[in-house]
């Protein structure tokens, strides 16, 4: 009789190591929360989602899952999180894949650089101006970190390029505050210097 064939162990499922922070300040950056939870154990990464109109969160990813499971074993199911520097922090476990699903998701969009703004204009003034268009799902206006001033610049995001073609040529020129906006097409994914400064 022929030996039954061994099928190999599935591999084991990986333990969630990345926790959703909750309660981010506007003028927090990935250093400064790196800081908030020093001595929770190791961070591999950390990623601050910024939205207008609404709370900013972010993702903290540990190199081992016992210590971000340590980390909200240690709440006893108290919230929020007091952290080393005084600041609170909701806390839970993060959506599988938050990293991934939401660079994919980057890719996929088409963003208008917005320049020339008036000091007076803020988030909500420039997703009034572009709400006109369906696929609008992102806007910001740039602000200096330390003094929450604008930089005089911003960007909105759209889902379909066919809007954002669409916005470009119809809002180039108009006056918002009291200047007129200069916008261009931005192409691709691009970094964290100059233009990066926003985080589309």
């Amino acid at each position: 009789m022929a030996a039954a064939e061994q099928v190999p162990d599935a591999p084991p499922q990986e333990l969630p190591r990345t926790l959703w922070v909750g309660d981010v300040e506007l003028w927090m950056d990935e250093r400064y929360i790196s800081k908030c939870f020093e001595g929770t154990g190791q961070l591999r990464n950390i990623k601050i989602i910024r939205r207008p109109l609404s709370c900013n969160f972010a993702f903290i990813e540990f190199a081992q899952h016992e210590d971000a499971a340590a980390l909200l074993a240690s709440m006893a199911g108290q919230q929020p999180f007091r952290c080393a520097l005084g600041h609170s922090f909701r806390l839970n476990w993060a959506s599988s894949g938050a990293f991934g699903e939401r660079e994919r998701e980057r890719h996929k969009t088409v963003s208008l650089y917005v320049g020339n703004l008036d000091a007076s204009v803020r988030d909500s003034d420039l997703k009034k101006l572009f709400d006109r268009y369906r696929s609008l799902c992102h806007v910001r206006v740039i602000t200096d970190p330390v003094t929450s001033l604008s930089k005089g610049f911003g960007f909105v995001r759209f889902r379909e390029g066919a809007d954002a073609e669409q916005a470009l040529r119809e809002m180039q020129g108009i006056v918002l505050g009291s200047k007129s906006i200069k916008a261009l097409l931005l192409s691709g994914p691009f970094g964290r210097s100059g233009v990066a400064d926003f985080d589309p």
